[in-house]
């Protein structure tokens, strides 16, 4: 078949064929009209294409209110005529988007331009506490409104539309600082309708492999991916040298036009990625680099890297010439004949001897990757020259194609002797980890040659933890009350104590050393917020406490209590179920800053 030649010809479609409610049950419908509002702005001009009879082709956009999938020399590629866009709401042509195969996407402009898809954004985000923050127009959420969408929307149809910079602050981590801009009421707006189009166009595109800023992924899920890595000796620990500082503009704008192509949608991009930022009431030009946090930028930083989770994939596929990494000793098995054919009394040294001997041969190689924002592993099961080559290989890459550098702390680590700390879980081998060197399948006991890698808490990070928000005193084991919380009445103290118990519960709950949290959890924290209460209450021991308001200090005359269940089971989901106090309270500004 021919470049330009229809694969899929003209797919009417009706309202009732496509699923919108993630998006329509927020949206509180203006108009009595489904059609695009972008065909209010379609100048007279316009009007014989969209009369004009006939399916859409490759070499134009209009036709008879139908989209089509065609192959060219870019692969298959989605095309919206102009009738189509200006019948269908932005909503709606989103969901199609969705159930649509292709490699790349044409008049993205017209979806952006839906009044409806601006209102049903604002909708979805306009109650997050980040929004009531004013911007660099000194401007919040509360003020928009119908005129204000329209306005916006010609401003950014006539190209007059300008990008104001960001207010840039500093949030401190570990090592270093995270830099945060904070956009204006207009740009918060444009940027999160964006990022919904953006998003539903490179969802199904995005590897499977990668877990940092996407919707129904999470940290947990990256965990499980790592849980399926049967076998591996080695890891390779990846860090990108001040990634998001570091970021090519050019290059970034070159991946997004490679899927987008709509030049007004990559000039709007240009003015965001350009606009700059003000510090200390001073201006400074955007010359590389992206914020980390913000509304686009981390669904930007994904596309950045997407290329890269390509790359280790096919590298991966190349490795994985034999479909298993082993085969039976034929040693192995021929001793194990001998032994069986002999007497019963003679078996016992007999099958000593036969532990030193292995089970199985090496044939061939495997590798494991995964990735969360600009974090990633490497799981092998190989030779230690294959992780060198691999981490070699990566290093060149980046460098050749994304202009990126791996930071020093890129490490191989061997799973069997050392741990690895990656996402705040710890990554081990049974045999570092305190776990049994065996296996039970099928009531049978087996050496774990090929067992899965152990994930567990960190026990000393979380007792240093406790240490530092005042938990414990240092150097003792004594537990500690929080002072600071006694003017606190007794709702808003068991509040705080269950925000830290269900945030550790809730992230740590995957992991396969949950008995720990009988210690931090069950002890440490219940008997802090006793002597938190005891203070408050100027009672002189913790049994006097525990006496009046039982073991998990409920509060009298509620169910409020502390939420710490009756057993830690691996098998168990720990569900956040605080039970609120009966008076208002405003939660967002109970915990200040505890952040694992």
């Amino acid at each position: 078949m021919r470049p330009g030649r229809s694969l899929i010809i003209s797919e009417r479609l009706s309202l009732r064929t496509h699923s919108t409610k993630s998006l329509i049950a927020k949206v509180k419908v203006f108009n009595n009209t489904r059609k695009n509002y972008y065909s209010k702005f379609i100048d007279n001009n316009s009007d014989k294409s969209l009369r004009t009879a006939g399916s859409p082709k490759a070499s134009n956009c209009y036709g008879d209110g139908a989209f089509v999938v065609v192959d060219n020399d870019e692969g298959r590629q989605l095309i919206f005529s102009k009738t189509f866009c200006a019948t269908y709401s932005g909503i709606e042509m989103l969901e199609i988007i969705k159930n649509t195969k292709f490699d790349s996407i044409t008049n993205v402009y017209q979806i952006f331009m839906d009044k409806n898809l601006f209102y049903a954004v604002y909708c979805k985000h306009k109650s997050k506490p980040g929004n009531i923050t004013p911007g660099t127009d000194n401007e919040t959420w509360d003020g928009i409104n119908d005129q204000k969408i329209l306005k916006l929307q010609k401003s950014i149809l006539n190209e007059s539309y300008k990008v104001l910079p960001t207010r840039r602050t500093y949030i401190p981590k570990k090592v270093g600082v995270r830099s945060l801009g904070i956009p204006s009421t207009q740009d918060k707006l444009t940027q999160y309708v964006l990022k919904e189009l953006i998003e539903t166009i490179y969802e199904k595109k995005f590897s499977k492999n990668s877990h940092g800023y996407r919707p129904n992924k999470s940290t947990h899920t990256c965990i499980k991916n790592v849980k399926t890595w049967y076998g591996i000796t080695w890891m390779i620990e990846g860090d990108i040298k001040s990634y998001f500082s570091t970021i090519n503009h050019s290059k970034l704008i070159q991946l997004v036009d490679k899927v987008i192509k709509d030049q007004r949608i990559i000039d709007l991009l240009w003015k965001f990625i350009k606009a700059g930022y003000i510090e200390n009431i001073h201006y400074n030009a955007s010359k590389a680099g992206i914020p980390q946090e913000g509304i686009i930028w981390p669904l930007l930083s994904n596309i950045y890297l997407h290329e890269f989770d390509m790359y280790i994939e096919e590298y991966t596929r190349s490795k994985l010439l034999h479909k298993t990494t082993s085969i039976p000793n034929p040693e192995y098995i021929k001793y194990k004949s001998l032994i069986r054919s002999k007497k019963k009394e003679n078996r016992g040294l007999e099958y000593k001897e036969l532990k030193k001997i292995p089970s199985t041969i090496k044939e061939g190689e495997r590798i494991y990757y995964v990735r969360y924002a600009d974090d990633w592993i490497i799981g092998v099961d190989g030779t230690y020259n294959l992780c060198v080559d691999i981490k070699k290989n990566i290093q060149k890459w980046l460098l050749n194609e994304l202009h990126l550098e791996l930071s020093e702390e890129n490490k191989i680590t061997k799973l069997k002797e050392t741990p690895v700390f990656f996402l705040g879980y710890e990554i081990g081998d049974r045999y570092n980890t305190g776990q049994s060197k065996h296996i039970v399948v099928n009531h049978v006991k087996k050496r774990a040659s090929h067992a899965r890698p152990i994930i567990r808490a960190p026990y000393e990070k979380l007792m240093d933890k406790m240490y530092q928000e005042g938990f414990l005193e240092k150097n003792t084991f004594r537990i500690n009350g929080i002072s600071k919380w006694i003017h606190l009445n007794h709702q808003e103290i068991i509040y705080r104590y269950n925000w830290i118990i269900n945030g550790l519960l809730n992230y740590y709950s995957i992991v396969d050393n949950l008995q720990i949290f009988h210690k931090i959890i069950g002890y440490i924290l219940r008997h802090s917020c006793a002597k938190t209460l005891g203070r408050k209450y100027r009672l002189t021991s913790r049994k006097k406490v525990f006496k009046k308001f039982g073991k998990n200090l409920r509060f009298p005359g509620t169910k409020l209590e502390l939420n710490i269940p009756s057993d830690f089971k691996k098998s168990k989901r720990i569900i956040n179920n605080i039970v609120k106090p009966k008076n208002d309270i405003r939660t967002q500004h109970l915990m200040n800053g505890y952040n694992l």
